[in-house]
Formats: structure tokens, sequence, C-alpha cells
């Protein structure tokens, strides 16, 4: 008598081949690494199973991979403006490549950001002795400072007095003179530059003046500021000595 429960055999050996074979496919994608799947330097033409393998990676590596895959869109989007190069759309690499190519530019930006910022505290060390060494040297104090009206323009006059405290005669000078409020904030800054000389140990009262703008805020303050309420700095950027030596101080201006 037939089995009404009985199962065609077809079926028995279709479902054990099914099984088997996703079986196979689920050992193969557990044991599989990331970093061999090829993907399109397109992040817009990865697949889901792409993306899939992409979400095994670790964090590190996962953000590394993203950060070059979004280095590529920028130049497949931007390739040929702006000076970026132009991009190679039908380029494919493996992740692991991508990851490897992203962490060498990483490092070799982070060693150039080591190398800059090196190099920029060894010229704030630089120019803070020289700062320092210019102190020691050329002291300057606002003496007065006043709006003169004219017929075609109006100035502010300023007097500035200098006194070289070096042993070295001193033949010219040229700065930046910064005038702040009572708070410390900055109103303006003007360029001087100066060749009268100063002997060792005496003192000279520079006369010159800046052009007014009576629609400037900047200029408006300075004129309007009392002398007594200013802060006022010099900031040497060379002093020349009748010897033929000079001091340079780089500044940010």
């Amino acid at each position: 008598m037939r089995n009404a429960f009985s199962i065609p055999a077809s079926l028995v050996v279709g479902a054990a081949i099914g099984y088997i074979c996703g079986y196979h496919a689920f050992i193969q994608r557990a044991f599989d690494n990331p970093r061999n799947v090829v993907v399109s330097t397109n992040i817009q033409n990865l697949t889901d199973d792409q993306r899939a393998e992409i979400a095994l990676l670790p964090d590190k590596d996962r953000k590394l991979l993203l950060g070059y895959l979004f280095k590529e869109q920028m130049q497949q989007t931007f390739g040929g403006t702006f000076g970026i190069p132009p991009p190679d759309r039908g380029k494919s690499i493996t992740v692991g490549e991508a990851i490897d190519e992203q962490q060498q530019a990483s490092a070799e930006d982070e060693k150039k950001e080591q190398e800059a910022n090196a190099l920029r505290s060894n010229i704030a060390k630089q120019q803070a002795l020289m700062n320092e060494t210019a102190a020691n040297i050329l002291t300057a104090a606002l003496i007065d400072k006043k709006l003169v009206k004219g017929d075609f323009s109006d100035q502010i006059d300023i007097k500035i007095g200098f006194q070289n405290k070096g042993k070295k005669d001193i033949i010219g000078i040229k700065g930046i003179t910064i005038f702040k409020d009572i708070f410390g904030d900055v109103i303006e800054k003007v360029s001087l530059s100066e060749d009268h000389s100063i002997a060792s140990g005496a003192t000279y009262v520079w006369d010159g003046s800046t052009s007014y703008n009576q629609f400037d805020d900047k200029d408006i303050k300075l004129a309007s500021t009392d002398v007594t309420k200013i802060q006022f700095e010099f900031q040497p950027q060379i002093i020349l000595f009748k010897d033929g030596t000079k001091l340079e101080i780089p500044t940010d201006q």
C-alpha cells in the first residue's frame, strides 16, 4: 500500500542538494576575507553583497576604505577642475588594496602635518627669541595722536617715541604699529618705516600719519579713542644697524 505521506525521491534529492549548496555558501562566506572583494572605485556602484562584505570589516579598516572611496568619488566629481587630476572611471580595486593605499596616504598626511607643526613650533621659538632681543634693543611708546581735517581728505597724525637701548647705532626701522582699546582688542594696525638714525642710548620721535575714512569703523574708533586709553605695541620686522648688520623678525603680517 502506498504511504499517503511519502515524498517523491526527486524532491528529497533536490532539497538535499539545495541544503548542501546553501550550507557551503554559508561556510564560504564565513571564511572569506572581505579584503579580497573587488569593488568599483565609484561608491555609487557598490552592490548589496559588496556592502555586506564591507560591513564585516573591522571599524578601522572600514573607515579607511570609506575614506578611500570618498576621495575617489571627489576625484570623479571634480576631476579635471581645481587642479584635481581627471579620474579613471573604469578603475576597480580590492578592498584590501584600497585600505592599504588609504592607510599609506593617511600616514603620509600625518607625517606632513607633524613636519608642519614642528616647523611652526621652531619658527615661533625663533620669533619669540628675536622679539625678546628686539625688545632689549628698541623701545617704542605712543606719545600722541589726533584727527586732522583737510580740504580734500582727513588724516590721523601719530607721534611715536623710540629709544635705542642697544650698543649699536640704528639707521633704520620697519614694523607694524598696533593700536588696541582698553580691553586689549585690536583697533587698527599701521605699517611704519623710518630711515632716521638713532644713536646708541638716544631717543627719537617719529611724526607720521595714516589716512582717515569717516565710513570706516576702525578709523572712527582710532580717532575717537583717548590716547590714554589706547594700548600701544610696536612689532619690529627689520632693524638696520650702522655697522651693516640687521635684525630681521618674521611676523604674521
